[in-house]
Parts: C-alpha cells; structure tokens; sequence
C-alpha cells in the first residue's frame, strides 16, 4: 500500500504540473533510465580547468563583480593581484578575452 500511496502522490504532482499520470510499469522503466543516466555520468572523467581559464575566472570576479573572494585561488599570484587592483583602482578597461586583437603586419 505504501508504494500505491507513492504513486497516487506522484501522479498528483504530475497532472498538477500539466503531465499524464503514469502506471507502476512507466515508472520502473522511468527509475531504470535514470539509474542508468547516473551510472554513465558517474563514468565520465572528471575534466580539470586549465590555469589560464582560471586566471580568467580570478580577474572576472575581481575586476567586474568586485568580490574579495575568488573561485580559483590556486591559480592566484602576486602579478595578477597587482594587476587586478591597477584596473579597479585606475577605472580601466577589464581583460576581455573575446576581444579582437590587431595583428601587427611588418
């Protein structure tokens, strides 16, 4: 009976959110396609951020929303501490990385 009651709550969230309400069956088959999701997700390799992404990461919350603490402070360093407070203190133009640069031509 605890399972029915389960279902029954379930269902009303469902139709409560605009959805059909499924059979015991759709929602085994539901659990299943989500356990699997879980196991292949929990297989993928865990991809670590690069320095310079992290660096940009570091001057973005500094300089543009103006926090003291910073998500990456692994890749902090004196430099970029200087060079973050330079910006901030002087009102210049931010680093922004999707700026065109302008080759030299000699």
């Amino acid at each position: 009976m605890d399972d029915k009651a389960n279902l029954d709550e379930f269902n009303k969230m469902l139709t409560a959110t605009g959805l059909p309400p499924m059979t015991q069956e759709e929602l085994d088959e539901f659990y299943d396609d989500v356990a699997q999701f879980e196991k292949v997700v929990d297989d993928l390799p865990h991809i670590e951020p690069s320095v310079r992404y992290k660096r940009e990461m570091n001057r973005f919350f500094r300089e543009r929303v103006g926090a003291k603490k910073i998500p990456h402070p692994d890749a902090d360093n004196a430099f970029e501490r200087f060079r973050s407070w330079v910006v901030v203190k002087f009102h210049l133009k931010p680093y922004d990385p999707k700026r065109k640069r302008r080759k030299c031509s000699k």
